[in-house]
């Protein structure tokens, strides 16, 4: 999940409230609450746990004031306090592209947010590319003139290009394994230049690696 703090609003709240949540979610398993005043509590969401497991709303069914009886929310049926999004996927690709003749990249997943979606790679920097278009399930990077989505070491035959995170309407969402190490997502491999050649050897502006490729022509138009 993207977003690690909630906050539930109410009245006499306090550190020792207790909240019955629907899904169920379990105090110091699930969450902890990070802080608390009178009329907000602050939840945190621990390390490898979710909100929910599945896309959807997050109901308080009830809190308990220290030292009194349940309070039923909405006459028990709950309110929610949060509508829960999927997280995002990225899908792994080990398609070539040029370290500068290939201008467009497209990379896939879901969960993409067509109000705003950032994605943070490496080796690229941010100020190497723009941002051409964004779908549900496709995002469409545009190389800079005189930028490169990475430079191949001397004596390397290519380096991967990764997604380290994503950033979208639901907040950032980093990938990484079960045990929260980092897990980057390989999105393409860069080549050198000189990798993409005519059969007479001359350089080709770009390798035609869309989603439409060998087609014989290229992202930007070019043959």
């Amino acid at each position: 999940p993207a977003i690690r703090h909630l906050e539930v609003h109410g009245q006499s709240l306090s550190m020792d409230a207790k909240l019955e949540f629907s899904p169920k979610l379990e105090r110091n398993v699930d969450y902890k609450v990070l802080r608390a005043t009178s009329d907000v509590m602050v939840l945190g969401l621990l390390a490898g746990k979710m909100w929910r497991k599945t896309a959807g709303q997050l109901l308080l069914m009830s809190i308990t004031p220290q030292g009194k009886s349940p309070v039923e929310m909405a006459h028990g049926t709950g309110i929610v306090v949060a509508d829960i999004a999927a997280n995002p996927t990225v899908a792994t690709s080990t398609a070539r592209v040029t370290a500068t003749t290939t201008k467009r990249l497209s990379i896939y997943g879901t969960g993409f947010s067509i109000d705003g979606t950032e994605l943070t790679l490496e080796p690229t920097s941010r100020s190497a590319y723009d941002y051409e278009a964004v779908y549900e399930n496709e995002v469409v990077l545009r190389l800079k003139d005189g930028k490169s989505w990475g430079t191949v070491p001397a004596g390397s035959a290519s380096i991967e290009l990764v997604v380290t995170k994503i950033d979208t309407a639901a907040g950032e969402y980093i990938f990484q394994d079960a045990t929260g190490k980092p897990q980057p997502v390989v999105v393409a491999v860069v080549v050198p230049d000189t990798a993409a050649t005519s059969a007479s050897g001359e350089q080709l502006r770009c390798d035609d690696t869309c989603m439409w490729a060998n087609d014989g022509v290229c992202d930007d138009g070019s043959r």
